[in-house]
């Protein structure tokens, strides 16, 4: 135990080395915990990305008029990872006032949309490109 000398330089008349290898587990558990909160939320926002079936998490919908595709995402999220989509929803634009929001996409194809998309919502750029 790393600590032991040191408690028993400090006055320590007792080291219970149960008890401190018990305190440690529950401290590297809290850390754990901490990256796992983080990976549970990222996975849980890709996971309703993706998911495009299920509009009721979608609110901004980007329309590619030549692949006559639409993408779902959400304006929160968005505005949380880009400054230009929290412009573009809370600055008084046309597009902040609506519930629903459409945003035409010309000259670029959704497979690299889905690129940005995927980044914006915490996924690293390298498995946004894999996907």
């Amino acid at each position: 135990m790393p600590y032991k000398d040191l408690l028993l330089l400090t006055g320590a008349y007792e080291i219970n080395i149960e008890e401190l290898e018990e305190l440690e587990k529950i401290k590297n558990s809290e850390k754990n915990a901490k990256v796992d909160q983080k990976e549970i939320l990222v996975n849980d926002l890709l996971d309703k990305l993706i998911k495009q079936s299920n509009n009721e998490y979608h609110d901004v919908f980007f329309i590619f008029d030549e692949e006559q595709e639409k993408i779902g995402a959400n304006r929160y999220v968005l505005s949380a990872a880009s400054s230009y989509f929290k412009r573009m929803f809370y600055s008084g634009l046309s597009e902040s006032s609506r519930d629903e929001i459409e945003v035409s996409i010309k000259g670029i194809h959704p497979d690299i949309f889905w690129i940005l998309l995927r980044w914006l919502y915490g996924q690293s750029f390298e498995d946004a490109v894999k996907s």
